[in-house]
C-alpha cells in the first residue's frame, strides 16, 4: 500500500510539473518558442524545432499572449544555422537574410545569432538602435550586434561581448577611432579570426583582439594597433616579454590576465588607460614602467603581480580603482611623481590628496599620521605582514581592507574609527581584538578567524552594526575597559 502511495504522490506531481511547464514555455505558428521569465510578467524568445527555416526576413514579436517579449535567449537562433564542427555555416544558413526587432527587446543573450549570413538587421528604437547594420545600446553606445555588412558608426564607444560572435561571413571592417574598448569574444570565430593563420595574434583593424596556438617571445604587437582588447592575451604562457607598438593608446580590461610566463612588458608611450585587471596574476611580472601618457589604472590592473617589486605612478594619472596592488607580496615602494594633481605618496602608501585617502599600500607601507580613511582592499592579501600601526587620524577603514592578510597579527583599532567595512579583516592572523566604543558602523563578517576573541567596549550591539557582522561566531566581550 504504501508503494502504491508513492506512485501516486509522484505520478500526480509529475503531471502538476508537467502542465506547469507547458505554462511557462509555449511555442507559436510560426515556430517561435516563449519561455516566462521568473517575474512572469514577460517573455524570452528562441527559434524551436518547428521554426521556418525558409524564412527570408526573421521578424521577433513584440508580444506574447499579452506579455511583452524582452530577451532573446542565449544561442537562441543559432538552430536556424545548422554549423559543421570547425563552426563554419552550412545547410539552411542562406536563408535567413534579415531579422527585425521590437522596441520591448531589452537584452540580447551571447550567441543569439551565431554562425548567421545575415544581410540587414533592423530595430524599433527602444533599449536598442540600429544603424548601418548594426544593433547599438543607446545609453552607452555600446555596439551590441554586428554582422557581415556592418558599418560601424563613428560615434559608437565600445564593442561589446559577442558582437560578432560566428558571423562567419565577416572578412573586413573598420573600427572608428571613437573606440575605446573591445570585450571579450567580440570577434571569436568569425571569418576574420578563423582566417588568421595559427601561431599568431589576431588583429581587427587596429586592434588586437586575440591570439591562436603558441606565440614566441618577445613578443611585438604590431605597428598602428591602438588597443589590445578584453581578455585578448589571457592566460598566454608562451612570451616572457611583451613589446607594445608605440600607437597603442588603449589595453583593455583583462588583455594579459593571468599570463603568468611574462616577465616584463614595455608599454606604448600613447597609452592613455589601464583596465581592470589588465595585468592581474602575471605572477612572474618583474619590470613594468608606466608611462607619462596614462590617465586612468582601472580596479585590480596589477593584483596579484606576486613578483613585482615596486611601482611609480606618473603625474599624468588622475584615476586609480580599488584594489590595483591587491596580492602583490613582494612590492616593497610605491612612489607618485611629485607634481600629480590628485595622488601622492608618503611611507610606501598610495593617497589621494584631496580626501587623504588611503587608496593602496605594500608590505613596507607606514601609514601617515594625516590619513583619514583606509581605503577598500587599501592592503588586501599582502602576505608576510605581521603588525601595521593605524593612526589616531583615521576614522575610516574600507570593506576588505586588510583581507586575507594571513599573517597580520598585532593591530589596535584606535578611539578615532568610526566605521568599519564589510571584511575588513577577514581571515587574519588576529588572536583578540579591541572595537572602541567610537564604532558605530560595522559590516558584516568583519573579523573572520576560528581563533579570535573580540573584545567590545561598548554594552550592547549599536544599532549601526550589521546583524552579521559575527559571522564565525567569535567569542565576544561585551562592555570591555581596558
Amino acid at each position: 500500500m504504501r508503494i502504491i502511495w508513492v506512485f501516486i504522490f509522484l505520478v500526480i506531481n509529475g503531471f502538476f510539473l508537467f502542465a506547469l511547464g507547458g505554462c511557462w514555455t509555449s511555442t507559436d505558428e510560426n515556430g517561435f518558442v516563449f519561455n516566462l521569465l521568473s517575474d512572469r510578467k514577460e517573455y524570452e524568445v528562441y527559434a524551436g524545432d518547428k521554426f521556418n527555416v525558409n524564412y527570408t526576413d526573421v521578424v521577433i514579436p513584440a508580444t506574447h499572449k499579452g506579455k511583452p517579449v524582452t530577451k532573446i535567449k542565449e544561442n537562441g537562433f543559432r538552430s536556424l544555422y545548422p554549423l559543421s564542427f570547425d563552426g563554419l555555416g552550412v545547410g539552411n544558413t542562406n536563408n535567413v537574410k534579415s531579422i527585425r526587432l521590437p522596441s520591448t527587446i531589452n537584452v540580447i543573450g551571447e550567441g543569439a545569432f551565431y554562425g548567421c549570413n545575415l544581410e540587414t538587421i533592423t530595430a524599433e528604437s527602444g533599449i536598442f538602435k540600429s544603424d548601418n547594420n548594426c544593433l547599438i545600446e543607446i545609453a552607452t553606445n555600446t555596439l551590441v550586434l554586428g554582422i557581415k555588412t556592418s558599418v560601424i558608426p563613428d560615434y559608437v564607444e565600445r564593442i561589446g561581448t559577442a558582437a560578432f560572435l560566428g558571423c562567419v561571413g565577416l572578412e573586413d571592417i573598420v573600427i572608428p577611432s571613437s573606440v575605446t574598448s573591445i570585450a571579450y569574444g567580440a570577434f571569436i570565430d568569425s571569418g576574420i579570426w578563423n582566417d588568421a593563420p595559427d601561431d599568431s595574434v589576431v588583429y581587427v583593424d587596429r586592434w588586437a583582439v586575440g591570439y591562436k596556438g603558441f606565440l614566441e617571445s618577445p613578443l611585438s604587437i604590431q605597428p598602428g594597433t591602438v588597443g589590445i582588447g578584453e581578455s585578448a592575451f589571457r592566460d598566454l604562457e608562451s612570451a616572457e616579454e611583451i613589446v607594445l607598438a608605440d600607437s597603442v593608446k588603449y589595453i583593455c580590461a583583462g588583455a594579459f590576465y593571468n599570463s603568468r610566463g611574462i616577465k616584463r612588458i614595455e608599454l606604448s608611450s600613447s597609452t592613455i588607460t589601464i583596465g581592470m585587471s589588465a595585468f592581474a596574476h602575471c605572477y612572474d611580472l618583474e619590470n613594468i614602467m608606466i608611462p607619462a601618457s596614462v590617465l586612468r589604472i582601472d580596479d585590480y590592473a596589477f593584483g596579484y603581480c606576486m613578483k613585482l617589486p615596486s611601482i611609480a605612478i606618473p603625474s599624468s594619472v588622475t584615476n586609480i580603482g580599488v584594489g590595483v596592488f591587491a596580492g602583490c607580496g613582494g612590492m616593497e615602494s610605491i612612489e607618485v611623481e611629485v607634481n600629480n594633481s590628485v595622488f601622492k605618496s608618503q611611507g610606501n602608501c598610495l593617497i589621494e590628496s584631496a580626501t587623504n585617502k588611503l587608496i593602496a599600500g605594500c608590505q613596507k607601507s607606514i601609514i601617515p599620521a594625516y590619513v583619514v580613511e583606509i581605503g577598500e582592499c587599501a592592503f588586501m592579501q599582502i602576505p608576510e605582514f605581521r603588525t601595521i600601526a593605524i593612526p589616531s587620524s583615521v576614522v575610516k577603514i574600507g570593506d576588505r581592507a586588510f583581507y586575507n592578510c594571513a599573517t597580520l597579527r598585532d593591530l589596535v583599532i584606535p578611539s578615532s574609527v568610526k566605521c568599519i567595512g564589510s571584511n575588513a579583516f577577514f581571515h587574519c592572523d588576529l588572536l583578540s581584538i579591541v572595537i572602541p566604543e567610537s564604532v558605530i558602523e560595522l559590516g558584516e563578517n568583519v573579523f573572520y578567524n576560528s581563533f579570535i576573541t573580540i573584545y567590545v567596549e561598548a554594552e550592547s550591539k549599536p544599532q549601526g552594526w550589521s546583524k552579521d557582522w559575527n559571522k564565525d561566531n567569535a567569542p565576544v566581550v561585551w562592555g570591555y575597559k581596558k
